[in-house]
């Protein structure tokens, strides 16, 4: 439709939104081909901002596949765009997507570092989707470092937002840290029936988290 009556940035948009909801669902592949088609509209109509976002789903993608090194290059991008622009909520999201990719290559404490600032950003927005996001991410990255009891605080905050926005995937994550921090505290029980609640919510959203929900189950059911 935005095609045919020569809407061209809402076009970049419907391709953006649908390459968001193939990364949500798993389907990578045809996330990048739409990511990159509305990158490519939003540069040629001088969209700074759809071009930043659009950079940092891109670099979102890569990064879920394994393809480290472009995704830091789009992740990068993004970030430097969004600083030029002044845009502190593209800034602070391209920065918790960097931490993702710190942690994932054995950096660490920029990870940490990465995600305290991003908190702090989204906090002074007043985003709350974000903030959720972020503390759901604090709690994952520590999952294997530390104590349950410190990543179980960072889910439980994050359940508290994600329950009070209407967030199911933010609370299907925060469930299922929470079951996974019982089950490394002993308690198998509680544990389990967690991650039951949350498998649920990530298979009626038909999201691939659900895998590794079921996987965890399989490995600590009572």
């Amino acid at each position: 439709m935005h095609h045919g009556l020569g809407n061209r940035n809402g076009e970049a948009n419907v391709l953006a939104n649908l390459g968001e909801v193939q990364q949500l669902t798993g389907d990578y592949e045809s996330a990048v081909a739409n990511l990159t088609s509305a990158l490519d509209l939003y540069r040629s109509l001088g969209n700074r901002i759809g071009e930043g976002n659009a950079l940092h789903q891109l670099g979102t993608v890569r990064l879920l596949t394994g393809n480290f090194p472009a995704a830091a290059a789009s992740l990068g991008d993004a970030l430097k765009l969004h600083q030029r622009l002044g845009n502190k909520l593209g800034e602070a999201n391209a920065i918790r997507a960097q931490a993702a990719l710190q942690h994932l290559t054995g950096n660490r404490q920029a990870a940490a570092d990465g995600l305290a600032r991003a908190l702090e950003m989204q906090r002074a927005l007043g985003n709350r989707t974000g903030e959720a996001e972020v503390l759901n991410d604090m709690g994952e990255f520590i999952w294997d470092t530390v104590t349950p009891a410190q990543s179980l605080e960072y889910h439980e905050k994050a359940l508290l937002i994600a329950t009070e926005i209407g967030s199911q995937f933010e609370k299907a994550r925060a469930i299922e840290g929470i079951g996974l921090c019982l089950l490394k505290a002993g308690q198998a029980g509680k544990g389990a029936a967690r991650l039951c609640e949350a498998l649920v919510i990530y298979r009626e959203m038909g999201v691939p988290q659900a895998r590794r929900a079921a996987e965890t189950l399989c490995r600590y059911r009572p």
